[in-house]
């Protein structure tokens, strides 16, 4: 094992050399910026070793265990707790499939399964804050209760948040009992399917351009039944589409903003101490390792107010068509949105990017991260 962490260590170093952006042209760097990891000149050798040998193993073996129970649990509750009327139509509305005991099983599931994982992965404390605009500070929010936990956030409006970590899915389980869009594939998987299905998760097929329409409506209705208090489950959107490295919000996809239906916006802060667990270009065989390594991490997580979408501002008479005139009205809350979270996130992020608009210049897309991962890699160094 020793042997294992020290040859460990010395290919994280190599791959923090190939990461760093010290090589690209300022054209670059401002393209790139928001997949930049800031944390490089953190990385210490005797901290990756002591993690590498004593915490990931152990970290690991907990997340293994924590995971096989919890598919266990999860399954023979969905499984043996379902409603005989039971349909798939009605699940994808956001109806529980379960029984009134199945479903407080599956919150107490949700809630203690996700927190015991996030804890075996390092992220030992949440710390939730109200955030107030009027005079833009936050207030602590008091720890609350399993019986306070399920109807506590994102009630009757969608969740948007920055998207940093892969822990950010566990985060939203733990804080609101949140289902999420996952592709259609999944619904099939044996033991996954059913799991996905009981906590609500919207399944979406984007293959083809009418299952792509069908994937949005399906979006849209959850969201309309979201807010008229008919769905049991909060749903939770990482508009961005992909992670960043936690400093930026770049440019929203729309389709989570469709239904002009009420958002709770919210924003994520990882506290570290080496590695920042945002993923953006790190490789998986090199991110997990390296975030089971760390002693621990502290996530704040500020709730904004809810956002409604404002009203339209093109005249009745105006000559453009319908189709036209609500997409505008999406492509603006989108952007109203975006920007409420961005002015929070630099005012309590400890390291906010400096010298750009806000949040105009915050370019980026999955696109944009594939293609400096590749060039990255194959860079030659000098």
């Amino acid at each position: 094992m020793g042997i294992g962490a020290v040859l460990w260590v010395q290919s994280s170093y190599k791959l923090g050399q190939k990461l760093s952006y010290k090589e690209l042209t300022s054209e670059q760097r401002e393209r790139y910026r928001a997949f930049e990891r800031f944390d490089l000149h953190k990385w210490n050798y005797t901290a990756f070793l002591l993690g590498g040998f004593f915490l990931m193993p152990l970290r690991a073996v907990l997340c293994i265990v924590i995971t096989s129970t919890a598919a266990v649990l999860f399954w023979c509750v969905a499984t043996f707790f379902r409603r005989r009327d039971a349909s798939k139509e009605s699940c994808d509305e956001g109806i529980s499939p379960l029984t009134p005991l199945g479903s407080c099983l599956l919150r107490w599931l949700s809630y203690t399964f996700p927190r015991m994982l996030l804890w075996s992965m390092g992220v030992v404390w949440i710390r939730e804050y109200e955030w107030d605009s009027k005079i833009g500070k936050a207030a602590p929010l008091p720890p609350f209760s399993l019986q306070q936990w399920s109807g506590r956030r994102g009630r009757n409006a969608t969740v948007v948040a920055n998207h940093v970590a892969m822990t950010d899915i566990l985060v939203f389980m733990v804080t609101c009992a949140a289902s999420f869009v996952s592709k259609d594939v999944i619904r099939g998987w044996p033991c996954v399917g059913v799991i996905a299905e009981s906590i609500g998760t919207v399944f979406v097929d984007r293959e083809t351009e009418e299952a792509r329409k069908s994937a949005a409506d399906r979006v849209t209705a959850r969201q309309v039944a979201l807010a008229e208090g008919k769905a049991d489950h909060p749903l939770c959107i990482f508009a961005e589409g992909t992670t960043t490295n936690g400093r930026h919000v770049i440019p929203f996809k729309t389709g989570g903003f469709r239904a002009l239906t009420p958002v709770q916006p919210a924003v994520m802060v990882y506290q570290f101490h080496w590695f920042n667990p945002s993923v953006e270009i790190v490789p998986e065989e090199y991110y997990f390792p390296l975030l089971l390594s760390q002693p621990y991490y502290i996530l704040h997580l500020y709730w904004l107010p809810p956002m409604q979408p404002s009203p339209p501002t093109i005249p009745p008479t105006s000559s453009l068509p319908a189709d036209q005139q609500r997409e505008e009205r999406v492509n603006r809350f989108a952007n109203e949105v975006r920007q409420r979270i961005s002015e929070v996130l630099v005012k309590v992020h400890p390291n906010p990017p400096k010298g750009l608009k806000l949040p105009d210049e915050w370019h980026g897309s999955f696109r944009d991260k594939a293609e400096v991962y590749n060039m990255l890699l194959h860079m030659e160094r000098h």
